[in-house]
């Protein structure tokens, strides 16, 4: 499926963690970089899931909110 944030990617872990324009000013936030490349293993565990729970995505709800 198409990204419902930034509608040019596909809606992929590594688009949404490293590629996605609309995400550009959360990673740099949360990662210090407008853009990541794989693999992302030297990122904080901290810092991805404050990402993702800033990121608003429909399809991470569930995750988010179980916790």
């Amino acid at each position: 499926p198409i990204c419902p944030l930034c509608q040019q990617g596909e809606e992929t872990s590594e688009h949404i963690l490293g590629q996605c324009g609309a995400l550009n000013e959360l990673r740099f936030k949360h990662f210090g970089s407008y853009q990541l490349h794989p693999p992302f293993t030297s990122l904080r565990k901290g810092a991805i899931i404050s990402f993702l729970r800033d990121c608003n995505i429909d399809a991470l709800a569930f995750f988010i909110e179980a916790e």
